[in-house]
């Protein structure tokens, strides 16, 4: 299960909802762990999210940061959000773990905003000609970096597992094995088995003489005995003519 994390200012609410509700579709598809800091109660008490912060921080696998005038004053953002991922990545690697900013309506960006590639087709969202198009084109740069997250994160789990299963240096200390070479009584022996099993099929099938009406494997006399035959119109010979009178 892939866990992705959104970085946003609380004021950048309306943008997060709805990068939300075009997320849904791939979170159901990949299975993916969306998280990103609790929306305020209507009743405007922040609910308390420090701890949960950090531990997600700390084991995502795709950060995507809403980059806005307001993100950028953040200081949960520049001090916390974008140093713990850009530590996570540079533990883990950049194939494992991957950073994008989305940008937002006004966003300068920031030194450490961008280093981090732009996720999109438009360089920010007021650039899109049309909210529906944008978000598409979003959604589906998205879910080519998911699938192809993914698919690592499957072949590196599957090394480390067989990592894990073999000792430490077993490729290292098998001994190598060494072709040795047919003994010469066995291939003798072969070459006489194939001759036995050809010279049998050909005594076998083909050296016998096939007669018509003469069941294989029966004694045949040296001469058969001679039929009659019989003809559907026998010829009767002809009668003689008499001399002709003088």
């Amino acid at each position: 299960m892939l866990r992705v994390y959104l970085s946003y200012d609380p004021a950048d609410k309306d943008y997060l909802l709805t990068l939300l509700r075009w997320l849904r579709p791939l979170e159901q598809k990949y299975h993916l762990h969306v998280w990103h800091i609790p929306l305020a109660q209507p009743t405007g008490l922040q609910p308390y999210y420090w701890d949960d912060m950090i531990n997600e921080l700390e084991q995502a696998h795709l950060y995507l940061f809403l980059t806005s005038p307001n993100s950028l004053k953040a200081e949960h953002v520049q001090k916390e959000e974008i140093p713990r991922a850009l530590k996570h990545q540079a533990k883990m690697g950049r194939h494992l773990v991957q950073l994008y900013r989305i940008p937002l309506p006004g966003a300068n960006g920031s030194a450490a905003l961008e280093r981090m590639p732009a996720l999109g087709k438009a360089k920010q969202i007021d650039d899109w000609k049309s909210d529906l198009v944008g978000y598409e084109f979003l959604t589906k740069d998205l879910e080519a970096v998911i699938s192809e997250l993914e698919r690592t994160w499957i072949e590196e789990q599957h090394r480390t597992s067989l990592a894990r299963a073999l000792p430490a240096g077993a490729f290292a200390s098998a001994p190598k094995a060494k072709l040795r070479p047919i003994p010469g009584w066995l291939s003798v022996s072969f070459l006489f088995a194939i001759f036995y099993m050809v010279t049998s099929l050909y005594f076998r099938e083909c050296a016998p003489r096939r007669y018509h009406g003469v069941a294989p494997g029966t004694t045949v006399p040296p001469t058969l005995p001679p039929r009659p035959y019989a003809r559907e119109n026998p010829i009767t010979p002809p009668k003689p003519v008499p001399p002709r009178p003088e």
